[in-house]
């Protein structure tokens, strides 16, 4: 598709083993309609180099609900690769109900989404990300009435296999990464590495669903959220070298009740009102090995939890450096 405005009034249905190819920031696609996807990718298919435009829904405060623009439909469902988004609802994803799009590639994705960059149910192969870049929209109408602000999602994820995430950012939106239950059996792992979020108005990771997540070198802030990871209903997390700074009135990790974590070699930077991490759980919790300093309180244990390690840690700084921390099988030792 050579560089120029394509308009479209219905969805693009593309077959097997197809491409579609654009110049490269210059091929734009008009989307004038709102019940149906821009474009349909079966299976072993390939959507490159095109700017998705929706000319009809800049309006921030309300802006139109319709599906996903690249519809994600069979098995090695494709390759998508440096797509820019202007005021789509959503970008990437599955359509409801879910679809098995395992094997799929996605990378170098880029501009506003008013609700999900990325949404997958269903799939039962790896799906490899990288690249991703939500931003604002931008202009005088976005202030805290804009919708995106307190709904938008960069990975919205369902039942999946295998998820390896990378080098991705978002600042502003509802959450950064969302894990829950979908329709088609459990969640195989999900790792995500050297990531940046910014600025979310609940949680920069909350974890929904009884699966093992791996979060790494990724930096997170956001003041006033709930939480910037939070695990619930028996999920397990590995989080490692992350760097939890410039969140005022939140928390860094919860474990909640029936969830368990090992948290390492990572730093909490903490501001008026913040807590590093809260143990509520009674499943096995390791904290080891972490930094934390300048927060309200370092460390806090629910009068319930226990069964957990808190050794090793740096806990200087702090108004509170350690409470709660009392349960029978709990260990703790060698804090400074």
């Amino acid at each position: 598709m050579p560089r120029g405005d394509y308009v479209i009034s219905g969805a693009i249905d593309m077959g097997v083993n197809q491409a579609m190819l654009g110049e490269p920031f210059g091929t734009r696609i008009v989307v004038r309609h709102y019940d149906a996807p821009a474009v349909r990718v079966p299976t072993e298919s390939r959507v490159s180099d095109i700017v998705f435009v929706y000319p009809d829904n800049g309006d921030l405060a309300n802006p139109k609900e319709c599906p996903e623009t690249i519809s994600l439909l069979g098995n090695g469902a494709g390759y998508i690769d440096n797509i820019t988004f202007a005021n789509a609802f959503v970008g990437v994803g599955t359509p409801k109900g879910g679809a098995n799009c395992g094997q799929s590639v996605i990378r170098k994705l880029n501009g506003f989404v008013h609700d999900t960059m990325v949404h997958i149910d269903g799939s039962l192969d790896i799906i490899r990300i990288e690249n991703v870049h939500c931003f604002v929209a931008g202009g005088p109408a976005d202030n805290e009435k804009a919708y995106y602000r307190t709904h938008r999602k960069c990975f919205h994820m369902r039942s999946t296999d295998g998820l390896m995430i990378s080098k991705s950012f978002m600042i502003l939106g509802k959450t950064f990464f969302l894990k829950e239950p979908g329709n088609h059996g459990p969640a195989l792992s999900s790792y995500l590495t050297q990531c940046w979020v910014e600025a979310m108005s609940d949680y920069c990771f909350q974890i929904n669903d009884c699966t093992r997540v791996v979060i790494s070198d990724t930096e997170m802030t956001a003041a006033n959220a709930k939480a910037l990871i939070e695990l619930n209903k028996g999920a397990f997390a590995r989080i490692t070298g992350c760097y939890f700074r410039d969140s005022m009135n939140s928390i860094g990790i919860v474990i909640n009740q029936d969830s368990g974590a090992i948290i390492s070699d990572c730093e909490f930077f903490g501001s008026p009102g913040f807590t590093g991490i809260r143990i509520d759980s009674k499943e096995r919790t390791i904290v080891s090995n972490n930094y934390i300093h300048h927060c309200e309180v370092g460390i806090t244990c629910a009068k319930d939890a226990d069964n957990y390690m808190i050794t090793n840690n740096q806990l200087s700084l702090n108004n509170t450096p350690l409470l709660g921390a009392k349960g029978k099988k709990a260990l703790v030792k060698d804090n400074a």
